[in-house]
């Protein structure tokens, strides 16, 4: 019984590893494609974004935003165009 509770676990780290693979890939190219970061900084603040958290993970930037209105907005987004990936508004 224990063998397939120790099965099972690891069967779903195993399928969980490409979804979180994916997170964390934006893109392939050369980071002298990428945009610096105080260019997609830059274009956030332009937007009336305040930046909480500004980090670099993967081959993505994955930032932590907060509204005029005071919401918090997680963000993942592709350095070599600075559009978001992926967006979670709290």
């Amino acid at each position: 019984m224990q063998i397939k509770k120790i099965v099972a676990a690891i069967s779903l780290v195993i399928l969980s590893t490409p979804a979180l693979a994916e997170m964390e890939e934006c893109t392939d190219l050369d980071k002298a494609h990428w945009l610096k970061q105080e260019e997609i900084q830059k274009i956030l603040y332009e937007r009336g974004y305040k930046i909480v958290n500004f980090e670099l993970v993967g081959s993505c930037y994955k930032v932590h935003l907060e509204t005029k209105e005071g919401k918090q907005v997680e963000g993942i987004y592709n350095p070599v165009g600075g559009h978001p990936m992926q967006r979670k508004v709290e």
